[in-house]
């Protein structure tokens, strides 16, 4: 059983999220319900915010401090991991709260009490600190509390111990761009005036700087992906994102506005080697002389699956793998993993090594090399689709050599045997995730399988994982859909074997997917403000003698919640009025709602496709058509990218209605 101090509590909470934190207490402490998918609850309980540290490399003799527990999010990570863990948090009911939740674990001790105003006879291995070094202004009134605080830190670390320290940075990206600082809801005054306020973060050289003051003199950074809040990824300076993952990272700015398109800048940026310094946030590990750091470079965890399929995937500095089950349920998934490596291996299909280390973990050798993916995308850059096409060519023989032809005797999906009803190229080996991005080309430019999770027992074809790769192509590269069937039918994917393709994956990773996580993760990525828009809404008007080139104002979107607004006035009277909300259309555009000075009212559109409760603006030219006398109107129109889940729909869509 967990243990709860108030012993050092002064009766005053530094921080507080007020009523939700009442309601989580409730929950943990009585088993009230709580949607843990709701705005206010999720980031105080979601699994996510544990990727900040579910991957560092803990052990079981381990003493921990960590300051500023929050809801006890981390904490239970740290008792699994670690011998010992105290956590002082300075909000009473928050430290209430991460003793609820946690109180089964014996080696957990919460105190309740601000760090730093009260003594703890004990030094640790690690001091950790998550969001809460930025405070150091609120937290100790003297002249350079920062630094002050980093002292007192010390004063608790043993010769061979390390701090972790997890912080936005102040030149983060996002912040250029226009976002608000985190703590004070504000653009820009964390770029230059910090001094007005109680919190301060700090860039890169500013805290290495911090740190060396105070005499501590190893240090490491570690960028996480989108933030620290609810990271994704963990890269550092020796391993920072390859184009074709920038391309598919998400971005949250938590509904602020974006003033430029994040990702071009931030393949920009890679490539002058000014990743870090403008990373959104980072975590700094540091310690004495005798301390040794971290050997990860990379870290990364699908945090939309289901708890039984969550594994965190680790790169070390020897640059090899290893892979690790987050969850004692998760470590049969790493056995079906090997399972699925042996198949390949018995045919001859060439896969990187892995085994099993004496912990259970998987270790996974190193290829040197670029995804079949990305190698695509550079060939398309420098050849155009020719070079594109080429590469292709050479995917689909890769395909048809790992296949044996035959018809279908078990298919994973029976109407298979429809449109397969002679001979056809039947993979060895059912992988579900063979597509181009987990084939790498090596050093010999020989292709090569890597981290194959997901196989059947039934049969598929190879035109199955042909289309998967031309998907993920096109989805990454921003090619246009109607791209995409030219080149399935290159390799006769035919649309009635799109449909089923696109069934056949649906079906099998339902049972994988955690719906309700990866439905909020899109939500934030979708809400986050990007001007990822790249369109200009222009409004025609009609002034009785119909719509004309001559009668038409461009204007500019402006972000309010998940709305974009724009005013157009005329110079005259007039009947009629059309909005093309994307400025020449096929930009994969979507839209639920549309309000005209703030109220719904009818209308008309053109070349917009509604489906599923969606208009979709997928054609060349969509606009809307209304009646409208006044002189000034104002459009409210929630619009935004569609997702990759989105553009299947209206795939399979289209194919069903051609046929």
């Amino acid at each position: 059983m967990a243990y709860i101090s108030y012993e050092f509590y002064n009766g005053k909470d530094v921080y507080n999220d007020g009523d939700v934190e009442q309601r989580l207490l409730e929950h943990y402490k009585n088993g009230t319900d709580i949607d843990e998918n709701a705005d206010d609850i999720f980031y105080l309980t979601t699994h996510i915010r544990t990727n900040i540290l579910n991957w560092y490399p803990f052990t079981s003799d381990d003493e921990v401090l960590e300051i500023g527990s929050g809801c006890g999010t981390l904490t239970q990570m740290l008792c699994e991991n670690c011998k010992s863990v105290y956590s002082v948090e300075g909000s009473k009911r928050r430290a209430e709260i991460t003793y609820e939740r946690n109180k089964n674990y014996d080696n957990l001790k919460v105190y309740a009490g601000e760090f730093g105003k009260f003594s703890i006879e004990k030094k640790f291995d690690y001091v950790i600190l998550i969001g809460v070094f930025e405070y150091a202004k609120r937290f100790f009134d003297v002249e350079n509390p920062s630094e002050y605080f980093l002292k007192e830190i010390r004063k608790v670390l043993k010769d061979t111990g390390k701090v972790l320290i997890a912080i936005e940075n102040r030149y983060g990206l996002k912040y250029w761009a226009g976002a608000n600082e985190d703590h004070l809801g504000m653009p820009f005054v964390g770029l230059s005036e910090y001094d007005k306020y109680d919190v301060q973060t700090f860039g890169v050289k500013e805290m290495t700087e911090l740190i060396k003051k105070i005499g501590f003199t190893k240090y490491k950074f570690y960028y996480p992906f989108p933030d620290y809040k609810l990271p994704e990824v963990i890269y550092t300076d020796k391993r920072v994102p390859n184009r074709d993952e920038l391309r598919t990272l998400p971005i949250y700015l938590y509904g602020c506005q974006s003033d430029f398109d994040i990702r071009k800048v931030y393949s920009g940026l890679i490539d002058n080697e000014q990743f870090g310094f403008f990373s959104n946030s980072y975590i700094i590990e540091f310690g004495n002389d005798k301390a040794e750091l971290s050997d990860v470079i990379y870290a990364k965890e699908v945090s939309y699956r289901e708890e039984e399929f969550r594994i965190v995937t680790i790169q070390k500095e020897d640059l090899t793998f290893k892979k690790v089950a987050l969850k004692e349920n998760a470590e049969e998934h790493l056995k079906d993993m090997q399972y699925v490596y042996k198949k390949l291996r018995e045919e001859g299909i060439p896969i990187v090594c892995q085994n099993f280390d004496t912990e259970g973990k998987l270790d996974i050798e190193c290829c040197k090399g670029r995804s079949v993916a990305e190698y695509i995308a550079s060939r398309m850059e420098s050849e155009g689709m020719e070079g594109c096409k080429a590469e292709l060519d050479r995917l689909w023989e890769f395909y048809c050599s790992i296949s044996d032809k035959h018809k279908f005797q078990h298919p994973i999906d029976e109407r298979l045997r429809e449109l397969y009803p002679d001979e056809n190229f039947i993979l060895k080996v059912s992988l579900l995730d063979g597509n181009a991005s987990n084939i790498m080309v090596d050093e010999h430019q020989n292709y090569i399988f890597i981290d194959q999770e997901w196989m059947s027992d039934k049969e598929l074809p190879a035109e199955f994982l042909m289309f998967f790769s031309i998907l993920h192509i096109v989805n990454v590269n921003g090619i246009k859909l109607d791209i995409l069937g030219e080149l399935c039918r290159l390799y006769g994917i035919t649309e009635e074997k799109q449909n089923v393709f696109l069934d056949i994956n649906r079906a099998y990773y339902k049972k994988i997917i955690a719906d309700k996580v990866r439905k909020r993760q899109e939500e934030l990525n979708e809400c986050s403000g990007k001007t990822g828009l790249d369109t200009t809404p222009v409004c025609y008007y009609d002034t009785g003698y119909g719509f004309n080139e001559e009668q038409k104002i461009y204007g500019a979107y402006s972000q309010q919640g998940e709305w974009q607004k724009v005013v157009f006035e005329f110079p005259e009277k007039v009947k009629n009025v059309r909005l093309d909300p994307a400025l020449c259309g096929e930009k994969y555009l979507t839209f639920s709602e549309m309000l005209v000075n703030g109220k719904r009212v009818q209308y008309t559109t053109w070349n917009i496709i509604e489906l599923q409760n969606k208009k979709l603006m997928v054609k060349k030219n969509p606009y809307i058509v209304l009646q409208y006398e006044e002189n000034k109107i104002e459009f409210s129109i929630n619009i935004r990218k569609m997702t990759l889940l989105e553009m299947e729909e209206y795939l399979k869509y289209t194919n069903e209605k051609n046929n």
